[in-house]
């Protein structure tokens, strides 16, 4: 009885466990730094019972698909993983990598159930086996986009009906300027974070209840819209809040305003799917006979496929520690800011820390003898800090076009040598109105990995070549030992005259560390 026990549950059990925690290990940490993925702390709680619940009702088994399609198959995919695990390690903000790890754990997973029940097991458990991949974070090229379009829209229909209501409103971006002052919809509303929760409840919703495909679609649609009409209006609200009390009291009414958003927006899927349950006609079901066990998926496999799945964890392990200790990091250095009359420390939220996961960082804001005003930032990330995977979505293309401001011109790249230590400049000017604004964005990588060290006019921190990240994973370097510098300056006459006050400010405040 115990051998029976081990071949039909444990081992299996233990091998696609591991299969499981080993995506979620590599999507968790967006669950925690990401917002609008938080919900994926929930997800596999939810799948592991819509897998149960599928279990217990599971139709009889059919003939077994042939052995050795099912072999070659099941054998492709065993070897993926450890590739797959390779280059994770070395690039965890790269979704692709995240994806295709999603792809082989729930490939096999459905070969295993088509292998034990045929295509009968296969259709029923589909779902189950299917729906934790909601919880997997979108490709950047699909989700950026979204964000910010979504951002935009609903700070552009709130404006629309905050003026059709006689509340002067002008949006900018993802920015509201009211009378009393500008309102974030990045503040004001948790856009993609609803909207992508709601797709998930949605999903499972139309499982709990047993809905038939059309009213899963009905039902899935309904959320995607209900989620933006929530988030518009928690907008509305915060800007009432601010045309009434000022912008300062949106600070006291934003983490409510949150709750009530997701409450109504969660309340409002379940609702209706509640409502739709009761309508449906409920007829008696017949006992089903009793159905007879799967098929074992043999022993030799599952050991197999555990003893695979250790070794690629051990020499992912070994390639990295390995690749670590031959490192020559380059000349260290850090910023000195001033902290004299005139000059105002910059503090980061709350957001920013948990989003950034940086070990420093410090900022500073002043005028210069001119009457032009600056931002400085510095952040840091130590070596093995896999935060600094972050430090490439941080830069003024994305922060400043999402507030607003208009990107007028982009300088060619400089490298700025100060004190022996070489740092790749990008230079962009933007315009808001009648008023300009140059930034300067330095990703300074100390361990020299392909990619950070891209000097050419065209590169993109957030969008990095395959190629770059494969070097990376060659050479054995992972994350953290990255510096940012990013400062900005208002008012300047030209981009070359603020380029030239900006070397002159780096000469001043760049020295070792």
């Amino acid at each position: 009885m115990n051998r029976v026990v081990l071949r039909s549950v444990c081992l299996p059990g233990l091998a696609f466990g591991l299969l499981w925690l080993s995506l979620f290990a590599q999507v968790s940490g967006e669950w925690s730094v990401v917002p609008q993925y938080s919900y994926g702390w929930m997800v596999p709680l939810l799948g592991a019972w819509a897998f149960w619940n599928r279990w217990q009702n599971r139709p009889a088994p059919m003939p077994r698909p042939g052995g050795a399609l099912v072999a070659c198959l099941a054998v492709g995919l065993l070897l993926a993983l450890g590739p797959t695990r390779l280059v994770q390690e070395g690039n965890r903000d790269w979704r692709l990598v995240s994806w295709l790890l999603a792809g082989e754990v729930a490939g096999l997973c459905l070969l295993a159930t088509w292998w034990a029940g045929g295509t009968a097991w296969l259709r029923h458990l589909a779902f189950p086996v299917l729906f934790p991949l909601v919880a997997v974070p979108w490709p950047s090229q699909l989700e950026t986009p979204m964000v910010h379009g979504m951002m935009r829209s609903v700070a552009s229909v709130a404006a629309t009906v905050l003026n059709s209501a006689g509340v002067f409103a002008l949006a900018q971006g993802n920015i509201i300027t009211l009378a009393t002052g500008p309102v974030g919809v990045e503040e004001a509303c948790s856009g993609i974070q609803s909207f992508q929760a709601a797709v998930m409840v949605s999903l499972f919703l139309g499982e709990m209840f047993g809905f038939l495909i059309g009213e899963r679609v009905r039902l899935f649609l309904f959320a995607v819209v209900w989620a933006i009409v929530c988030n518009v209006a928690r907008t509305l609200f915060l800007c009432l809040v601010a045309h009434r009390e000022g912008v300062e009291a949106v600070a006291h009414w934003h983490d409510m305003a949150g709750y009530m958003l997701m409450t109504l927006c969660y309340g409002g899927v379940f609702g209706l799917a509640i409502w739709w349950d009761h309508q449906a006609v409920t007829e008696a079901v017949p006992a089903s006979p009793p159905v007879p066990p799967a098929r074992p998926l043999g022993q030799a496999w599952m050991a197999g496929g555990l003893a695979w799945m250790a070794v690629a964890a051990l020499a992912t392990t070994w390639w990295y520690r390995r690749g670590e200790m031959a490192f020559v990091p380059g000349k260290p250095w850090t910023v000195r800011l001033d902290e004299g009359p005139g000059t105002t420390p910059r503090e980061f939220s709350e957001r920013e820390r948990t989003l950034l996961r940086y070990n420093d960082a410090f900022g500073r804001r002043w005028d210069d003898a001119a009457g032009r005003r600056w931002t400085m930032n510095f952040i840091r990330w130590d070596t093995g800090n896999a935060g600094a995977d972050n430090a490439k979505y941080h830069r003024p293309t994305i922060c400043l076009v999402d507030i607003g401001y208009v990107l007028d011109s982009t300088a060619p790249l400089r490298v700025v040598t100060v004190d022996g230590v070489a740092l790749p400049i990008r230079q962009y000017r933007f315009i808001q109105g009648s008023r300009s604004l140059d930034s300067f964005y330095c990703l300074w990588d100390e361990l020299g990995r392909p990619g950070y060290t891209d000097l050419s006019d065209n590169w993109d921190p957030a969008n990095w070549s395959a190629r770059a990240r494969l070097l990376n994973v060659l050479a054995g370097r992972r994350g953290g030992g990255i510096q940012l510098l990013n400062a900005s300056v208002f008012g300047a006459a030209s981009p070359a005259a603020a380029a030239a006050e900006f070397e002159r400010v780096l000469a001043r405040v760049v020295v070792p560390r």
